[in-house]
């Protein structure tokens, strides 16, 4: 969302630039009695002439409608952090990238023997909470679980920090 966002900005600033512009522009030849960039006699005579019930009004509006909803859509979507918080208790609080803790928790269920590892970090930075996905044993979930903990104790993580297995069994040509 991050990069989307600064993209419409640029895009914003641009438009709003250019508007700028062609506003100087307008108000100098305004001045001079000289025609300008904008046809204001046909923009003026087609908004005179435009109704609230005509289709081109109600296609615009809803076009801008429908975009102005997508993004509200967009900004209010819970992203994943890009940076989660370690505990507050060893003194002051070190930021680690979402995605090293999610390679380093993979890592750790692979070397207990859980295939296909799939770790996500949730919710907001300062309180997490991890999710891990795989392929293994029924009775390896307690060593899978104790090696996610010990790694998370590593990268100091808040030890309350809320660790959800999601483990399948292998499927029989697997095994």
């Amino acid at each position: 969302m991050r990069t989307t966002n600064r993209i419409l900005s640029i895009v914003l600033a641009l438009v709003l630039l250019v508007g700028g512009l062609v506003l100087a522009i307008e108000a100098g030849t305004a001045v001079n009695q000289a025609p300008g960039l904008v046809p204001r006699d046909r923009w003026y005579a087609w908004a005179r002439d435009l109704r609230l019930d005509s289709t081109q009004f109600l296609t615009i509006s809803a076009v801008v409608a429908a975009v102005g909803l997508i993004l509200l859509v967009l900004q209010l979507h819970r992203w994943p952090p890009d940076r989660v918080q370690t505990d507050n208790d060893a003194g002051t609080p070190i930021w680690i990238s979402r995605a090293s803790v999610e390679r380093r928790v993979d890592a750790a269920a692979e070397r207990v023997g859980v295939r296909h590892a799939r770790c996500t970090v949730r919710g907001r930075p300062a309180r997490w909470r991890l999710r891990l996905r795989g392929v293994a044993g029924s009775g390896q979930s307690d060593a899978v679980l104790q090696a996610v903990r010990a790694e998370l104790s590593r990268l100091c993580a808040p030890p309350d920090t809320d660790v959800r297995l999601a483990l399948r069994m292998p499927s029989r040509g697997a095994r």
